[in-house]
């Protein structure tokens, strides 16, 4: 009975290191996934950062913002929709992502969400939703921040 307990102790103790090994083995391949969608990322924001619609976001958030608000250019409505057919296009994958991990989220948060991940600013990405006012993404990263809650 005591050899009995013995072996199943050292069994235990043979599981438990099989556990820890694989536990970190684990731990491993999720950081590796993280640096491949983070690598990914990168790659969507160069491919993007070459379009002409970028080009003409940077050209917009070059402007004065102490000028009269009313003189600010903002994105037209067909600019608009050309950035949101651009961004859908390139960033397919994580809009995917977005859609099955937050089943509330809007075609809008999704731009929202791949114009933060550009690394574009709240006046930037208030200029590419059609407003001079900033405090509008403030606004929506706050109800996003509610959908994420929910």
């Amino acid at each position: 009975m005591e050899v009995h307990a013995i072996e199943t102790e050292y069994y235990i103790s043979l599981l438990r290191d099989k556990q820890e090994e694989t536990q970190k083995l684990l731990s491993q391949k999720e950081n590796e996934i993280r640096k491949l969608a983070d690598e990914k990322a990168q790659l969507c924001n160069v491919i993007f950062k070459e379009t002409s619609i970028y080009k003409t976001i940077e050209r917009l958030s070059r402007q004065d913002k102490t000028k009269n608000k009313q003189n600010l250019r903002i994105l037209l409505e067909n600019e608009q929709k050309k950035l949101r057919s651009t961004i859908m296009e390139i960033y397919k994958d994580y809009i995917e992502y977005l859609h099955q991990t937050y089943p509330k989220y809007t075609e809008d948060d999704c731009l929202f969400s791949c114009l933060s991940i550009c690394g574009l600013d709240d006046f930037t990405i208030a200029l590419c939703f059609g407003n001079v006012n900033k405090q509008i993404v403030a606004q929506r990263r706050h109800r996003i921040k509610l959908k994420v809650a929910n």
